[in-house]
């Protein structure tokens, strides 16, 4: 019902639960109240939230409505993937590819980039706001001519005029919808459907969950945007960064090494076919990096830019160097739930650059042929034609089991350590690596292409 009105549930902070019936005994908490918006709404008060806040006497927490203040930030840039259909676009890149490169092929590549995006941002064509600009001026020049029209509908020259006017339109009216449907990130939308207000919609709605209101710690409450970002640097500072180095038993068992004769390819030279097969598999719409290029940008330029691509790659894993501009990683934290009020309650996620990916993803193909050789079989999860729910299944069987027997009692630990198992295994990765057998080579190569420390933190919504 509230989706045939076009309502939904505003986002919120401070308690969960509105109501309590005031019973010790037989105590019951629900969610009972809510504030339901429309579309309208969200587009007239993006930033608004309700807080739930301490009941008193009453049952019922009262939701106090806000809406802060707008912040004008720059937006980082995106590529935009329609303008792959305007001739100028072309022009631009075939100037900014045709220029020498001055440095390592790698470099290279991503100072191009780079040109090539500060560019576009001068552009008319790459802004969007333009576009819809555009649309408004063609459908007012289609109205007076269609005017025009009723008293000379033979005309040749009104007709010819209304033509080219319709073919403007429908360009850029195409641009629009492709922009909505790559910000809105609905997959099934892309097999010919363009409700742009259901699109519209869907960013409304994704933006207003995943703005960061409020966060509560120790200190209290805080909405103050630069005391949240600070609250997530610091919670992320003292998760990753160790303050003394964690040593682990050097006479780790080796197990299974890799046969000599499955080395080579390992270390083969890289194909332009093993590249583009990567590139042509890939989902056109996933978020980029801090370079803001998407697979798209990629694919549809692939025949201009292939050769110094495919260079850029290889001189990677001929030298093994990487610029930190190319991995660098921006972090964006997603909310596990709608009512994200604390730190742990959002997701880490790494926006990699499109080129890192790619080098990324070659390491693993070629790591998987070898994987189901060297791992354990217990290992039931990340291994291909393993699946992890066998160990799940598992678990289950032997905790059912437990205590079946009323003379022996057992009992169950659950011991989580995140940052200790974060270093644990950074350093366990680096003394395997080599007792199980793989190429000295291929070792520096994925420790040189890890992200840097330096990581962009997106804090959505600050």
């Amino acid at each position: 019902m509230l989706f045939n009105a076009g309502i939904q549930d505003l986002s919120s902070v401070g308690h969960f639960y509105t109501w309590h019936n005031q019973q010790a005994n037989n105590p019951i908490h629900i969610k009972l109240d809510r504030v339901l918006v429309n579309d309208n709404w969200l587009q007239n008060f993006p930033n608004s939230f309700y807080i739930v806040g301490d009941p008193g006497c009453s049952d019922h927490s009262p939701l106090i409505l806000v809406n802060s203040e707008v912040i004008n930030r720059g937006h980082r840039f995106l590529f935009k993937n329609y303008v792959t259909k305007f001739p100028e676009f072309w022009s631009c890149l075939l100037e900014v590819f045709s220029l020498p490169n001055k440095s390592s092929p790698l470099s290279s590549f991503n100072f191009k980039l780079k040109s090539l995006k500060n560019s576009m941002k001068q552009k008319q064509w790459s802004n969007s706001n333009l576009i819809q600009a555009q649309i408004d001026t063609l459908k007012g020049l289609q109205h007076t001519v269609l005017e025009q029209i009723q008293s000379t509908p033979l005309d040749p020259h009104l007709n010819s005029k209304l033509h080219q006017i319709n073919i403007n339109l429908a360009h850029n009216q195409a641009a629009l919808s492709s922009w909505i449907s790559q910000r809105a990130k609905v997959k099934w939308i892309t097999h010919g459907e363009d409700d742009l207000k259901f699109l519209y919609s869907k960013i409304n709605i994704t933006k207003n969950y995943n703005r960061i209101k409020a966060i509560s710690n120790d200190q209290g409450t805080l909405t103050d945007q630069a005391d949240i970002a600070k609250v997530f640097i610091n919670h992320y500072n003292a998760l990753f960064n160790s303050p003394t180095p964690i040593h682990l038993d050097k006479d780790i068992p080796a197990g299974n090494v890799i046969p000599t004769h499955i080395t080579s390819s390992l270390i083969a030279p890289i194909t332009l076919e093993e590249i583009k097969t990567i590139f042509f598999a890939s989902n056109t719409n996933t978020a980029p990096g801090p370079d803001g290029f998407t697979f798209h940008f990629y694919r549809a330029t692939w025949n201009v830019i292939h050769n110094q691509l495919f260079k850029a790659v290889s001189s990677f894993f001929s030298t093994g160097y990487m610029p930190n501009q190319v991995k660098a990683t921006a972090i964006a934290l997603i909310p596990k739930q709608p009512h994200a009020t604390n730190v742990k309650d959002y997701r880490p996620i790494a926006l990699c650059n499109v080129i890192y990916k790619i080098i990324a993803k070659i390491l693993a193909n070629r790591m998987k042929l070898v994987m189901p050789i060297i791992i354990n079989p217990s290992q039931g999860g990340f291994i291909h034609k393993r699946i992890i729910s066998d160990n799940i299944l598992l678990a289950t069987d032997i905790l059912g089991c437990f205590n079946l027997n009323a003379n022996i009692n057992f009992s169950v630990l659950n011991l989580t350590s995140p940052k200790l198992l974060i270093w644990s295994l950074k350093i366990f990765f680096t003394s395997v690596w080599k007792q199980k057998g793989f190429p000295l080579c291929l070792l520096i190569g994925s420790k040189l292409a890890q992200p840097t420390s330096t990581s962009l933190f997106a804090l959505t919504g600050c």
